[in-house]
């Protein structure tokens, strides 16, 4: 019988020769054309709905006046995940909602306004004759910058934040290795070792806070004015949340710090209990909540979001329609940084769990899915914006394309 250390060092080995193979042949075959047959697929360019049963309704809902008839109003909310973001993804994600709802928009967006810490927000207001939406992206990329360029010294190829090539290492790595490191690593995931920190993470929540005061309150207040002791009341408009991959747990940690500061409480629970819809992109909420445990000492990792559905249906008794939380999650399959939500994951009174199954991009041979466009390519398929503007009814009848980028 081999020993722990052997049979780890065993396993290892295995897994790698496994690797190889399956690597040298992705590296054949990516160069064919998708007209061989079966050379790129997308299982699911017919999305998937999980549980099938399950339905939400989309933020043309609001608009449409089923909930809202006087006003025809709602805000929705963006916010980025993990690895370095631009202007161009806030111009991309508000010209495809608009687009979605039939508002149309195409640019320029307006100057953006400075956050703390150094974050940016931007707001363009959408309109017809009846309908009127708020979209504001929060780009906290800024604030993570400048730690990132401490790690500019192991780079070995250019990123979004390393871009000085004297800087670089001269190491020698294999070019898939030093892409996982370049990319992976020093510029995504350590966006999350940041936010983890206690300090980074405040820093972060800070900017968002900020954002939710200027975009949510009737007073358009900012941070820095709560220091002269003016008290925030929110607008009473439907507030649709979309968040990508780590900023799922940035908005739901920023309500929860925000509603434990007496000044800001009331604000907090007014602009929790108007939350009709969470889209969740890239979902990491299991894995980055993976700590938490509940009074048995048990793994709790969906903790957050069932105080936030718990502390929003308590708060909108007899004051708003108790309608539950929708809670919507997307995932692509070969998505290495995304976990579905298990359906009975939160008390269904409180809040319903709908899971979007879709492809981002092609999968070659059944073997691999180019894994930066399975993580970041959600808004680039039909499926989900359409999921998002007009609900559960639209995952049935749009298609994604054959591949990411193709409409």
């Amino acid at each position: 019988m081999m020993s722990g250390s052997v049979q780890l060092k065993h396993s290892l080995r295995c897994w790698g020769n496994s690797f190889m193979t399956s690597l040298c042949r992705v590296i054949i075959c990516i160069g064919l054309p998708c007209t061989f047959p079966g050379a790129c697929t997308a299982p699911y360019r017919h999305a998937q709905l999980r549980p099938s049963d399950s339905s939400f309704s989309g933020i043309d809902a609001a608009l449409g006046g089923t909930e809202l008839p006087a006003s025809r109003q709602v805000n929705v909310l963006l916010i980025h995940g993990m690895g370095t973001h631009t202007t161009d993804w806030a111009l991309s994600l508000m010209s495809q909602v608009s687009q979605a709802l039939s508002l149309r928009w195409t640019g320029p967006l307006p100057n953006p306004e400075t956050l703390a810490n150094g974050a940016l927000l931007y707001q363009v207001v959408l309109s017809d004759e009846t309908r009127v939406a708020h979209i504001a992206a929060v780009l906290w990329s800024p604030i993570t910058a400048d730690a990132k360029k401490t790690l500019c010294y192991d780079a070995t190829q250019a990123t979004p934040t390393c871009t000085a090539s004297n800087t670089l290492s001269k190491d020698k790595r294999a070019r898939i290795n030093a892409d996982l490191k370049n990319q992976l690593m020093d510029d995504a995931m350590s966006d999350v070792t940041f936010y983890m920190n206690e300090s980074g993470g405040k820093r972060v929540r800070e900017a968002i806070e900020d954002a939710l005061l200027r975009t949510l309150s009737n007073e358009g207040m900012t941070l820095a004015s709560l220091s002269s002791g003016a008290v925030p009341t929110a607008k009473n408009v439907p507030l649709f949340i979309i968040s990508e991959s780590l900023g799922s747990k940035m908005i739901v940690d920023s309500l929860q710090e925000f509603e434990s500061d007496r000044q800001t409480q009331t604000f907090a629970q007014q602009a929790r209990g108007n939350i009709h819809s969470l889209f969740l992109l890239a979902n990491q909420i299991p894995l980055l909540n993976l700590g938490l445990v509940d009074s048995n000492g048990r793994p709790d990792p969906y903790q957050h979001l069932k105080k936030l559905a718990r502390d929003r249906h308590n708060y909108r008794k007899n004051r708003l329609p108790t309608s539950p939380l929708q809670v919507v999650a997307f995932s692509d399959p070969n998505d290495l940084l995304t976990y579905q939500l298990q359906p009975d994951a939160l008390p269904p009174d409180e809040a319903t769990i709908s899971n979007v199954v879709v492809s981002n991009d092609c999968t070659w041979f059944g073997l691999f899915e180019n894994p930066d466009t399975a993580h970041t390519g959600y808004f680039e398929t039909n499926p989900v914006v359409n999921a998002i503007a007009h609900g559960s009814a639209s995952v049935h009848t749009s298609v994604g394309g054959r591949c990411a980028k193709q409409h």
